[in-house]
């Protein structure tokens, strides 16, 4: 029987980078890449949930087989709703969910980037989300998805808003830039504003 480890952005990010966070998390991070360097060989395959993660685990010293495998996703689009104004989603959790702490997840979802943003588009709507909402009730009304990450795995969120067929902007090479994404929102809310704004 194969022996599968499976890796998301975090997991296969913290293996070769120390990303802001609390000195605590910093200090376990050493003791996870002593725990992976044991453990990495007892895996027949790993798999990553966006095969931009392989590279980590190249850097890290995984030398066996490694496969991009999506989680499932079981999701039916919904039906849009007419309105007023350009709605821009962003998602950043408002808890943190490992001990980098809001310092960590401030980061890697481009939090700095996206004030600068919100300045700079005062004509749209933002509508930021964390986790907490039944996000069907937000997609019909959602005409844009910006995510200015620094580092990602294959996002549930930007996969529904591809159902929904709601364009998405994300970071190029996870690089955040505020003036490229500034352009494209401005782009997008002048196509928008020739139909219905």
């Amino acid at each position: 029987m194969r022996k599968i480890c499976w890796w998301t952005g975090t997991d296969a990010l913290t293996l070769v980078r120390n990303p802001p966070g609390t000195l605590i998390w910093h200090t376990k991070l050493i003791l996870y890449r002593i725990k992976w360097k044991i453990l990495i060989r007892l895996f027949d395959e790993h798999w990553v949930n966006g095969i931009h993660l392989e590279k980590h685990l190249r850097k890290f010293g995984v030398k066996k087989k490694v496969l991009n495998k999506e989680t499932e996703l079981i999701y039916s689009a919904v039906k849009k709703i007419n309105h007023k104004g350009f709605n821009i989603l962003y998602y950043c959790p408002s808890t943190p969910n490992n001990l980098g702490g809001m310092r960590y997840i401030n980061w890697v979802y481009g939090y700095d980037i996206f004030l600068q943003i919100s300045k700079r588009i005062p004509e749209a709507n933002i509508i930021t989300v964390g986790g907490e909402v039944d996000m069907n009730e937000v997609y019909p009304i959602i005409d844009l998805y910006i995510r200015p990450t620094r580092h990602d795995g294959n996002p549930r969120m930007t996969r529904e808003c591809e159902i929904n067929d709601i364009p998405v902007i994300k970071s190029k090479n996870f690089n955040p830039d505020v003036n490229y994404f500034v352009n494209e929102i401005k782009k997008r809310i002048q196509e928008k504003g020739k139909y219905n704004l």
